[in-house]
Formats: structure tokens, sequence, C-alpha cells
């Protein structure tokens, strides 16, 4: 037992001594964009088509009272009973009374803002910054995200470097980048959607 108790603390001393520098580090910043097709045309119109590839769907809208009709008829249409919103500045905006602040167990749908978005990807940058923290990405059947073109970026490079740019040294402990519901086909080779996290992704863009 003295044994297997010294390989023990061997194991956590080693785990101790090692420091963030250790680790291996992934320069964002230098991702090389012609590793993707090139973006032909609007990165809008690219954004819209890859989210629609990846079966999740994109809601342009020219002004904040379009976005709030928009959004508005998506929950009608859905029938969300109980929709939540962890920013109470973000439900005051949106001026919805089926729009509730806080959490709940048992939300149909979540609403959050994002750090960027993907063009390139369809994809949604969300981090620990933002006042959903990391629950309201995962959990909810239904992820709302509302965002304005000026967080559109042509590749996940330049997103990058755009949070790099905003937070500096003082990175948000989580980040995290969406593209598409999550699924799995482990099972008998089966397609599960929402296996880990969300099963729909909507995301309404503001041009404004």
């Amino acid at each position: 037992m003295k044994v297997k108790n010294d390989s023990r603390q061997q194991i956590l001393n080693k785990i101790a001594s090692l420091s963030y520098s250790d680790a291996p580090q992934m320069d964002f910043e230098n991702i090389n964009a012609e590793i993707y097709k090139p973006i032909a045309g609007a990165i809008e119109d690219c954004f819209v088509s890859e989210m629609a590839a990846i079966g999740s769907q994109c809601y342009f809208c020219n002004t904040n009272e379009e976005l709030l009709k928009s959004l508005g008829d998506f929950i009608i249409e859905k029938q969300l009973s109980n929709v939540y919103c962890a920013d109470e500045k973000l439900v005051e905006k949106l001026n919805n009374p089926a729009i509730n602040a806080g959490v709940k167990e048992d939300m149909d749908a979540a609403i959050t803002d994002c750090e960027a978005l993907v063009a390139r990807t369809g994809s949604v940058i969300v981090s620990a910054a933002g006042k959903a923290g990391r629950q309201f990405n995962i959990y909810p059947p239904i992820h709302i995200v509302i965002a304005s073109v000026k967080q559109l970026f042509p590749y996940l490079s330049d997103a990058i470097h755009a949070l790099k740019s905003k937070y500096g040294e003082q990175l948000p402990s989580f980040i995290s980048v969406i593209t598409g519901a999550s699924r799995t086909a482990d099972i008998e080779k089966t397609l599960v959607m929402g296996a880990h996290g969300p099963k729909e992704i909507h995301v309404f863009l503001l041009k404004e």
C-alpha cells in the first residue's frame, strides 16, 4: 500500500510542477485561411449557406424592429413557453413577454449573445465572459443567438484575432466554437441530434 501511495504522490508532484507554459500552445492567429475553400461573394451569404449545411438557421434582420418581430414569430411558430435569457439587459432589449430573465431547469429554449461568428464554417463562438456562462450553450433543447454583422468574420483565425484584441492577456477561461447542433452516430450508426447539447441552433443576425 505504501508503494501505491508513493507512486500516486510522485504523479501528483509532477502535475503540480507543471506550468501553463509547459503545455503545447496552438497559434490560432496564424491558422492558414487557405485550408478552407475561398469565400465567394458576401460573407453574410456564406454564413447562411454554411449554417444551413450543418442543419442550423440564420435569420437576417435589417433593423432592430425586424429582429424583434422575427424572434417573436419564431417563438410562436415553435410554440415555446419557457424561453429564458440570463442577460437582463438583453431581455429588456428584446422586449418580449415570452422571454424570461434568469434560468429554469425545464426551459424550452435559451437566448444568448456571442463573441463572434465564423462565416466559412457557420460557427458561433461563445465564452465564459458572457452573462449566460456555460449552461445556456449546452443545456436547452434550442439555442437562440442574438448577434450583429459586426461580429461576423470570414475565418476562425480572424475571429480568434478579434478576441485576442478585445481581451488582451485576460482571455476568458472558457471559449467554445459551436458548429451546428451536437450529434453522434455511435449507436448502430444512427444519427442522433442533440446528444451533448441543443438539438437546434438559430442565429438572429442584425444588419443595422
